[in-house]
């Protein structure tokens, strides 16, 4: 496990399912003090009116998606995730990675011919910490 106990409490409340709003607010904690990002990278809550949604996180290459239950809104991952990793790789003339979590579930998508591709699903075991944020 992470020695930072910070980190600790955070990956703790993850993995209880915290909730939507929570979920966010711990992925950019988690950012913040385990790897060292600077708030002004992250940016939250971000418009894509081509899409007609809105990003719950975007940090640099990484399209991030806060759900409550990963298992009951697997749909609507499957069905905006595409549009807005698409969206972003026509902006930038980049590619980008998905990550859709409720916490506990964790996903993790590229695009591949235009199709939406999982590349990792994993759960967060507390007891690991260390593999889960390598």
């Amino acid at each position: 496990m992470s020695d930072n106990p910070s980190t600790r409490e955070i990956l703790r409340h993850l993995a209880s399912r915290p909730g939507h709003d929570e979920v966010k607010a711990d992925f950019r904690q988690l950012l913040v003090e385990e790897f060292g990002v600077e708030l002004g990278a992250l940016e939250f809550e971000r418009r894509v009116p081509e899409v007609r949604g809105r990003l719950d996180a975007l940090i640099g290459r990484t399209v991030f998606e806060a759900k409550s239950d990963l298992d009951k809104e697997w749909a609507d991952v499957e069905r905006r995730m595409p549009d807005y990793l698409a969206d972003r790789e026509r902006k930038e003339g980049q590619r980008f990675v998905g990550v859709a979590s409720d916490g506990l579930k964790w996903a993790v998508f590229e695009l591949a011919a235009g199709k939406l591709v999982m590349v990792k699903r994993t759960l967060l075991d507390v007891e690991r910490a260390s593999k889960f944020l390598a």
